[in-house]
């Protein structure tokens, strides 16, 4: 009986690459990053409302494992701590935030697919034979299974979107 190996080396490309065009995949990893950044700063405007170091602070947004949780609970800290004005204000940018979210997370926990015409596919013997990175792709939802086209320039714009909600929540701490 052999025991089996983990490859050292891809046999193949990567699906991204594959896939998606080069600024696609730019514009996803704009995405990480811009939604890891957002995330750390809930994080942080929790542990701060609570009036918490750090190491204390981990023990509580650690085990909430959607930046959808976390948004949640700084929601309910500031209806708590804060007067009507304020949680007005809040409010409006929690409510941006919950809708970007869906759209973060079909970026970056979605499928990914190529888009070909009939024509194309009726010409290729498999599907990895076609065409590869084309301006054009599939984002599927995990949970909806619903299909979206997506270009470069609509994912980095949810990317920007995500960067506005960080600079929002930002200066809202900033302020209070």
């Amino acid at each position: 009986m052999s025991i089996p190996t983990m490859r050292t080396k891809p046999a193949d490309p990567l699906h991204a690459s594959e896939v998606l065009t080069v600024e696609q995949q730019a514009a996803i990893g704009c995405v990480a990053v811009e939604s890891a950044r957002l995330e750390h700063l809930i994080m942080v405007v929790i542990w701060s409302l609570l009036s918490l170091e750090a190491s204390m602070g981990r023990l509580i947004t650690d085990n909430i494992p959607t930046i959808s949780g976390k948004l949640d609970l700084l929601h309910g800290i500031v209806n708590d701590k804060f007067s009507t004005l304020n949680k007005e204000e809040f409010n409006v940018i929690f409510q941006v935030i919950k809708k970007i979210i869906p759209r973060r997370n079909t970026v970056i926990h979605g499928q990914w697919e190529r888009m070909h015409t009939l024509a194309q596919l009726m010409k290729m013997p498999t599907i990895s034979d076609g065409p590869t990175g084309h301006a054009l792709v599939n984002s599927r939802s995990r949970k909806s299974n619903s299909v979206k086209s997506e270009r470069a320039e609509d994912i980095m714009s949810i990317a920007l979107g995500i960067h506005l909600c960080y600079s929002s929540l930002y200066d809202f701490s900033q302020r209070y």
